[in-house]
C-alpha cells in the first residue's frame, strides 16, 4: 500500500488485532514462559481464532522479534536525532538511553515477579538477531557520521561493546537490579568505554 493512500477501517481493524495479539502474548509469556504458552492461548486471550494469528505472526518467535524490533528502532531513531557535531560517545548514549526508556516501559508492564522467567526463556536466536539489529544501527551511525566504513574494526568494536553493556544493564534490570532506572545505569554504563570511543575518535 502507497503511503498516499488513505488508511481504511479495514487496516485500523488490522492493525488494532496485531497490537492485541502483541499485548497477550508478551503477558503470557511474562506470566508462564515462552515455552508454555501456545500460538491457540494467545490467540484466545487476543480474542481471536488461532487462524488470525498466523495471518498476523508465522511463529511465536515472530511476536517476540516485532515487539523487540519496535523497541531497537527507538535507538537509531535517538542517534540520528542528534546533532551532527555531536561526539560519538555522546551519539551512542543518546540511543542507549532512548532503547533503555522503552525497556523500562516494558519490563513495569509485565508482573515483577514474572521478568526473571521472561528473561530466561526467550529464543537465543530470537535475541541473536535483535542484538545483531542493535550492533548494526550502532555502527552504521558511527560509521556515517565519520565518514569511515561500518565494517571499520574501531567501529565494529565501539558498536558490539556499546551493544554488550546496554544488555548487560538490561537484563540485571529485568531481573530485578531496580534501584536505579535503567536508564541511569545504561547510559552510565557508557563511560567505561571512553577509551574505546577515543580510538574511534582520533582515527586510530
Amino acid at each position: 500500500m502507497s503511503t498516499h493512500e488513505p488508511v481504511t477501517g479495514r487496516d485500523r481493524k488490522r492493525e488494532a488485532t496485531r497490537h492485541r495479539l502483541l499485548d497477550a502474548g508478551l503477558h503470557l509469556f511474562a506470566e508462564r514462559g515462552y515455552h508454555a504458552v501456545t500460538a491457540a492461548e494467545i490467540a484466545d486471550a487476543a480474542g481471536v481464532t488461532e487462524r488470525t494469528f498466523f495471518r498476523h505472526f508465522p511463529t511465536k518467535t515472530d511476536l517476540i522479534l516485532t515487539n523487540w524490533r519496535r523497541l531497537a528502532a527507538q535507538l537509531q531513531v535517538a542517534m540520528a536525532a542528534v546533532p551532527e557535531d555531536t561526539p560519538p560517545i555522546e551519539v551512542v548514549r543518546a540511543g542507549v538511553t532512548a532503547f533503555s526508556a522503552f525497556l523500562m516501559e516494558t519490563v513495569e508492564a509485565r508482573p515483577a515477579s514474572s521478568m526473571a522467567d521472561y528473561a530466561a526463556n526467550l529464543p537465543v536466536l530470537t535475541m541473536l538477531d535483535v542484538v545483531l539489529a542493535l550492533e548494526h544501527s550502532v555502527s552504521d551511525e558511527l560509521a556515517r557520521r565519520l565518514g569511515r566504513s561500518n565494517e571499520d574494526l574501531p567501529v565494529r568494536m565501539v558498536a558490539n561493546a556499546s551493544i554488550g553493556l546496554l544488555r548487560a544493564a538490561g537484563r540485571a534490570y529485568a531481573l530485578g537490579a531496580r534501584a536505579r532506572p535503567l536508564t541511569e545505569t545504561a547510559a552510565e554504563s557508557i563511560d567505561h568505554l571512553r577509551p574505546l570511543f577515543e580510538t574511534l575518535h582520533s582515527g586510530r
